[in-house]
């Protein structure tokens, strides 16, 4: 085992997921966090009036296994609640009846699960619904080939614009965070193929606490083998010394000496902390991630009412035709709130991202009573916007060739988070892929290092 520890930066999924990997082998690590918790994007906050709040509303599908294996591994697997079997309410904007269709499996093989609800799915004419399955079937015997858009695959076997519009979309843009005509065919190919196509895939998995406690578990989990959370401390510098990465450097000024460095942050994040100057041919052209990946922004719309406005029983459902997308019961998921804490996650929010808090609220708000109308009569206790400007890549036709492998070009410097090659979108459970992949390439070149007696 290596003399000097192990430093990952970054403590959001993919750098916990890599922590407690490396740990587990027997590595002594050092996990650095800037923020005061753990998680990143997929993490919380504290609001002063109702406590420990997650900055968006995330769920898993069954298909994400190595998320769930992290939290089983964690200790939190039962904060963690899946549906039985796939059942998503859908809304639309232009009926006074808040739920009009559902996606639902039903007790069949897949893929023909889904076919009962698809024939049911009043969202569509008759004719696009007897389209969708077929189009579902090929999806299902074949993965589109990347390279083009999922809307060009889409359009080539019949789909209509409405059915784009109100059941492929709806579930790129929730899965992607992109709509069809903007993703590559490839990437969302695989999303329906593993989740929706699959037995059991596409089963929803509820959070019961903050992700932030889940996360949190992991603490406990480092100290007990030896290693190391420091929160509320920013790297400032990643050093390499010809070649090689050799350590990290603190804001504080303190030089930490590692045996391997692992930067799970974003790039740009990234960009910022290797040297300005290194020697031509030696710089990690991170600069080419940060340049041609593009990202899209998420909108979380945090509502506390003075009564129900959601069937407790009800965790989400989902809009269309309309400016609200996502409505989740924070109140049925988060058990204790005396007040109704309601969630709306905007993703593919780029209209919505520039607007003033206020302006959000009362645009999404007028939308919402259409759509839950005891909102109407309910006084509103408070109301939050998150923003998230660059909260996933999106994975454009050939936007692949510019997300690197785990390995990067310097010695002992390794990356994850959810914008490295693991064929995954940018997902918690992409990010988690990841920082298993890096956990696996730092022990094996320090396995390569020790059987070929090289300095450690």
């Amino acid at each position: 085992m290596p003399s000097e520890p192990i430093v990952v930066v970054g403590g959001g999924a993919a750098g916990v997921t890599c922590a407690c990997k490396l740990a587990e082998r027997g590595d002594r690590v050092i996990l650095i966090e800037q923020g005061p918790q753990l998680g990143g994007r997929a993490g919380s906050f504290t609001h002063p009036d109702y406590g420990l709040i997650d900055f968006g509303q995330h769920i898993l599908m069954r298909c994400c296994k190595e998320s769930a294996a992290l939290f089983d591994r964690l200790g939190v697997g039962d904060a963690l609640r899946f549906q039985s079997s796939l059942n998503v309410p859908i809304a639309t904007h232009d009926t006074p009846e808040p739920v009009r269709a559902r996606v639902a499996s039903a007790p069949l093989p897949a893929p023909l699960h889904l076919v009962p609800s698809l024939l049911r799915y009043r969202p569509l004419s008759s004719t696009d619904r007897a389209r969708v399955i077929p189009a579902a079937w090929s999806l299902w015997l074949r993965s589109p080939t990347p390279g083009n858009t999922f809307a060009t695959w889409l359009e080539r076997h019949a789909q209509s614009p409405e059915a784009v519009a109100r059941f492929w979309d709806p579930i790129s843009i929730a899965a992607l965070n992109a709509p069809a005509a903007s993703v590559d065919a490839g990437v969302a190919g695989m999303v329906f193929r593993k989740a929706f196509l699959s037995p059991h895939g596409a089963d929803l998995g509820f959070f019961q606490r903050p992700l932030s406690e889940l996360f949190g578990a992991a603490i406990p989990y480092l100290e007990n083998r030896q290693g190391t959370v420091l929160l509320g401390t920013r790297v400032r510098a990643i050093e390499i010394t010809d070649g090689r990465c050799v350590g990290v450097r603190l804001a504080s000024g303190e030089a930490i000496r590692a045996a391997s460095v692992v930067s799970a942050v974003p790039p740009s994040d990234l960009a910022a902390l290797l040297p300005d100057t290194l020697e031509p041919g030696r710089r990690l052209p991170i600069s080419d991630v940060v340049q041609h990946l593009a990202w899209a922004p998420i909108v979380n719309l945090h509502l506390w009412f003075d009564r129900l406005v959601m069937p407790r029983e009800q965790p989400l459902f989902i809009a269309v035709d309309g400016p609200v997308q996502a409505v989740f019961n924070g109140s049925a998921l988060h058990e204790g709130s005396a007040d109704h804490h309601v969630v709306l996650s905007q993703s593919n929010a780029q209209e919505l991202v520039t607007m003033g808090d206020s302006r959000i609220i009362d645009r999404l708000l007028l939308s919402l009573g259409d759509l839950l109308p005891a909102t109407r009569s309910a006084r509103l206790r408070g109301a939050l916007v998150v923003r998230w400007r660059r909260a996933t890549f999106v994975p454009e036709p050939g936007s692949d060739a510019f997300r690197p492998e785990p390995r990067s070009h310097f010695e002992r410097l390794m990356l994850a988070g959810d914008w490295v090659n693991t064929g995954w979108p940018s997902t918690i459970e992409g990010a988690v892929r990841a920082g298993v992949r890096a956990a696996m390439r730092v022990s094996q070149d320090n396995s390569r290092a020790v059987n070929l007696g090289l300095p450690q």
